[in-house]
């Protein structure tokens, strides 16, 4: 019933090829944890049907766009640029307390042959690696909430792009028993509007008004 109300989200499930390549590069002093400055960084480039949209185009003499959409086989493929930042700093303040801070930014561009990006290809946040405060895949996109008849059905929102950080400082209890004390921060946005799913593009004048924010003590 949800897919039938929200065709956008509905065609994020369709069954689609994803026909492409990526690219990580990674940096990373990690394996030297007594060091006192300790970092990790990821950049990541993930792109697909660049190669089938080339083939379409010189089989058929006109580029796919999302209106005439090319299919293999009969079924679509998907055409979208997705890029993926991740930034971690370990600060060992001495060898009972560190503190600790994760930046993650991500975007993915749906064109030519698309409208949507792939679901199993799309941002979440909340949870217990993201935004502890919120249940997993609970927040946005952006200020959307669904309505009162949703509230007691689990369905993961996703988005195209993502922000997200966390701060904490973690200390030693007592021998192997640890503490954390924690702040998250982020959200998930539309790059599309939808309008069933109103306020959740982005928009670089007000999306920093929608980050959700949660603390804790673990």
């Amino acid at each position: 019933d949800y897919l039938d109300e929200n065709p956008t989200v509905r065609k994020s499930f369709e069954e689609k090829f994803i026909v492409g390549g990526s690219y990580t590069f990674m940096n990373s002093n990690f394996h030297f944890k007594s060091r006192k400055h300790v970092f990790y960084l990821s950049e990541s480039v993930d792109l697909a049907g660049n190669f089938m949209s080339l083939v379409s185009r010189m089989s058929e003499k006109s580029w796919p766009t999302a209106e005439n959409q090319d299919s293999i086989l009969g079924l679509v493929y998907s055409q979208f640029a997705n890029l993926r930042s991740e930034f971690r700093y370990l600060l060992n303040l001495n060898r009972k307390s560190q503190i600790a801070w994760r930046f993650i930014a991500g975007v993915a561009m749906p064109y030519g042959n698309s409208t949507t990006i792939p679901y199993i290809r799309q941002y979440y946040v909340g949870g217990t690696n993201s935004i502890r405060a919120f249940v997993a895949r609970s927040l946005g996109p952006g200020t959307y909430s669904s309505s009162d008849s949703l509230n007691n059905t689990y369905i993961d929102q996703a988005g195209d792009i993502k922000l997200e950080t966390n701060i904490e400082y973690r200390f030693d209890i007592y021998k192997y028993f640890k503490g954390a004390v924690f702040a998250d921060a982020g959200n998930i946005w539309l790059v599309n509007d939808d309008p069933q799913r109103p306020g959740g593009k982005f928009n670089k004048n007000t999306f920093y008004k929608e980050i959700a924010v949660g603390s804790g003590l673990g």
